[in-house]
């Protein structure tokens, strides 16, 4: 449900003005739309059902996080969903099937 409404809200094509600085609310919209993407790929890729969210559809940039240690571990998080994502495409998808075992 959170993913419906993440996509029905326009969060995956949400538009960065690259001269103004990020504000506290464009930045809480990336990381609620972020949250949503990594949550619903790590499921998808675990139970095997197809995800909410097409990667070719999203145009939002990462969020910035302040410079501190644990800023790494949600860049790091950021791509593992969209590494799930890749996996997701070869071991499930339609196309993912249709391939031999040794690809």
């Amino acid at each position: 449900m959170a993913s419906r409404l993440c996509l029905d809200s326009g969060l995956n094509r949400l538009e960065d003005d690259p001269k103004a600085p990020e504000s506290p609310e464009l930045r809480a919209k990336k990381k609620t739309f972020w949250f949503a993407y990594c949550l619903d790929k790590g499921l998808s890729l675990n139970f095997g059902r197809t995800s909410n969210f097409s990667d070719f559809d999203i145009t939002v940039s990462y969020p910035s996080f302040p410079n501190t240690p644990i800023t790494a571990t949600y860049v790091v998080w950021l791509d593992l969903g969209k590494v799930q994502s890749q996996i997701y495409e070869k071991l499930y998808s339609a196309q993912g099937q249709l391939q031999s075992p040794e690809s």
